[in-house]
């Protein structure tokens, strides 16, 4: 039987790409699934059978050939047009741009005659533009983050230009997908004025693990997850200073992995915070179920966490566990709806000294908050229901928007 043919076009690593993982798996029985990537995939899946190319080619046939006559040239005219048109540019910028342009045309050259493509990141709804519009291909945009607001500090000039690459591919989507409700996605629709559907396609485990709605005495808080800072991660450990009858564990890796640890010893805290293994993704969900409280961690001070939602919370939710996740914009509206935990306005010391504790003193309630947890997975925060959702928007574009003729 003839299967369409669906793209992914993704410009960051693939290994570490738990959506790119999730879509691929909820559409590759439906459909002929290709995956294009800016970066080679890992050499430890290149046994599955998945079927991958890069549209990094060009670009780095240039990088490789830069000092031969012909790519100079063309390398020096290019950064010499972009100065002229603005002076102030950065090198960051420039290269960029030509790193773009390069992955445009490779993309469009090979994937013609795809039927669909889901773009994972705003890089690659940016650049896959002009395959979209010329061959009127239906696509959507899964929206995680806001482009320009990744970081605390940005360069201005750095900003803008990740604002209008990230404008570019909203208003080049058919449909903005984005994770726990809507609303991330209505607001880059209303930022751009796009006409855009938002759709509700949140990527959650690929099973679940409820086992129980017990708690542990001492009482089991648990984040795992990038150690960054700018989390909450510093203020986390430091708030277990005044909690009695919880222990704090943490699992994961990252730039602030040593500070963490260093904060830990020098507060007398190897009693109270535990540093764990990583795990492979796929184990997760199984591990969170050992724990009560799965924490979703920010610092309320960038639009990005403003509209958090963490690929954390719903591995959370999978396998059972009561929740403390931040005031966010769509998380807000999801504990409202299925009161599944506790919310914080920001990730002070403060804040979440307050919440360890009602958690601790309210041991019946986070029992409850596990329950509801449960009912959130059936209901809604599964893989059947949002693989349903997705091949239904996908049909729906397929047979309204026409493919022009190859």
């Amino acid at each position: 039987m003839f299967k369409k043919k669906i793209l992914i076009v993704t410009n960051i690593h693939v290994q570490g790409n738990p959506a790119l993982w999730f879509i691929y798996n909820q559409l590759k029985e439906k459909y002929n699934v290709t995956i294009s990537s800016f970066h080679p995939i890992e050499k430890g899946m290149l046994n599955k059978n998945i079927k991958y190319k890069t549209h990094s080619f060009f670009y780095k046939k240039m990088e490789k050939n830069k000092r031969a006559f012909f790519f100079r040239r063309a390398y020096n005219y290019f950064y010499g047009q972009q100065l002229k048109k603005k002076p102030n540019l950065s090198q960051i910028i420039i290269e960029d741009r030509l790193r773009f342009f390069y992955s445009k045309i490779e993309l469009y050259l090979k994937n013609r005659t795809v039927d669909f493509i889901i773009n994972i990141d705003t890089e690659a709804a940016y650049i896959s533009k002009p395959l979209s519009e010329k061959c009127k291909i239906p696509n959507a945009y899964f929206i995680y983050e806001f482009y320009a607001h990744q970081t605390l500090e940005i360069d201005n000039a750095v900003f803008v230009e990740k604002t209008n690459i990230e404008k570019e591919g909203v208003l080049n989507s058919d449909i903005i997908l984005s994770g726990a409700n809507d609303l991330a996605a209505n607001y880059l629709l209303k930022k751009y004025n796009s006409k855009a559907k938002a759709v509700t396609f949140t990527v959650c485990p690929l099973k679940k693990n409820n086992k129980t709605t017990e708690c542990h005495t001492p009482l089991k808080l648990y984040y795992h997850g990038a150690l960054f800072d700018n989390r909450g991660l510093k203020e986390a450990i430091l708030a277990m200073r005044e909690i009695e009858g919880a222990i704090l564990h943490i699992r994961g890796f990252g730039d602030y992995e040593k500070e963490l640890k260093e904060t830990v010893i020098n507060n007398d805290l190897a009693k109270k915070v535990i540093f764990l293994p990583v795990v492979p993704t796929e184990l997760l969900t199984e591990v969170a179920a050992e724990f009560d409280i799965g924490l979703t961690m920010v610092r309320m001070n960038i639009l990005n966490h403003v509209y958090a939602m963490g690929f954390k919370t719903f591995e959370n939710i999978s396998a059972g566990l009561a929740l403390i996740m931040p005031a966010s914009v769509p998380l807000k509206q999801l504990n409202n709806e299925y009161k599944v935990g506790l919310t914080y306005e920001d990730a002070t010391t403060d804040n979440l000294v307050k919440l360890f504790q009602y958690c601790v003193d309210n041991p019946n309630l986070v029992r409850e908050w596990k329950k509801n947890a449960q009912t959130a997975y059936e209901k809604e925060y599964n893989q059947y229901v949002q693989q349903n959702r997705l091949i239904r928007e996908i049909e729906t574009l397929l047979n309204t928007k026409k493919k022009k003729p190859r």
